[in-house]
């Protein structure tokens, strides 16, 4: 169980409820060792709050700033310290245990609601250290079945997860091009040469340093290149047809005006003639 604090949840209305959703994940991650050197911080990963929470990875940025803006948690480098509630000396202040995952922030909206403060039950109880607070409130969720339940991360995560693919993967070494790749290219890229854009972005992306260089799906990485591209080779062409337009317009013009100064003279030397004669 994660222990998010009475006093977040009575002023979960200051906030809105996306970001009290994040703020009970960091305080479901938060590390309660008090001779720890990370007490007091959280470090979830994005993924690991969109499991829990819902939310969209995108969005948790934006959810972000609107805790540090009103008070709720502070920064320190890449970890995160949940601070409504939470003595700075580390001490409990009176809270609440709370389940999360998905689906129990998907059903949490009534926290502060007086039609559903009956649905949590409040009562005495020790914790699981034995500590007995009368003020404490236990809010009761049902976890999915057949869901095994996460315990908080309280060791900083390493640099490389288990799962290498989460956070992407340098260039594939060959980076080859399959056939569907070159038929979506002469498709959607017809003005590009597929293979001399394909060798620049190889060696792009190889010379790139550290995490910028990871890529979770490198072919549509390819594909948004050749976009570009393609973008570029369109304007391009339309400056060159306007261009050669323009010159041939100057120049129907340079001939329309000696058409016309030849009629004159042709028109000049009859009136001589008709005069002569």
């Amino acid at each position: 169980m994660a222990y998010v604090p009475d006093e977040a949840i009575d002023s979960s209305h200051e906030i809105t409820h996306a970001a009290f959703k994040l703020y009970a994940s960091y305080c479901r991650h938060r590390n309660n060792k008090p001779e720890h050197p990370h007490f007091g911080l959280a470090w979830p990963d994005r993924d690991t709050v969109h499991d829990e929470t819902g939310i969209c990875t995108t969005y948790i940025s934006t959810l972000k700033a609107e805790l540090l803006e009103k008070g709720w948690i502070e920064t320190q480098k890449s970890k995160i310290r949940p601070l409504k509630g939470f003595r700075l000396e580390g001490e409990k202040s009176n809270g609440s245990t709370f389940k999360s995952d998905s689906s129990t922030f998907a059903n949490s909206e009534g926290f502060n609601n007086p039609t559903t403060e009956s649905n949590h039950s409040t009562q005495k109880s020790n914790d699981s250290t034995g500590e007995s607070n009368g003020s404490t409130r236990i809010l009761k969720v049902i976890e999915p079945a057949n869901e095994p339940s996460k315990e908080p991360a309280n060791e900083p995560p390493t640099r490389a997860p288990k799962n290498g693919a989460s956070r992407g993967t340098r260039i594939p070494d060959p980076f080859l091009l399959t056939q569907t790749m070159r038929d979506w290219a002469k498709e959607r890229a017809p003005d590009v040469d597929v293979k001399e854009a394909t060798a620049e972005f190889v060696d792009y992306w190889r010379g790139v340093p550290g995490a910028r260089g990871l890529k979770l799906d490198w072919e549509g990485t390819w594909r948004n290149r050749l976009r570009v591209l393609q973008e570029k080779a369109k304007a391009t062409g339309s400056n060159r047809q306007s261009f050669a337009s323009g010159r041939r317009s100057n120049v129907e013009k340079s001939m329309d005006a000696v058409k016309e100064r030849l009629a004159e003279i042709e028109e000049e030397k009859r009136c001589q003639q008709i005069k002569t004669a």
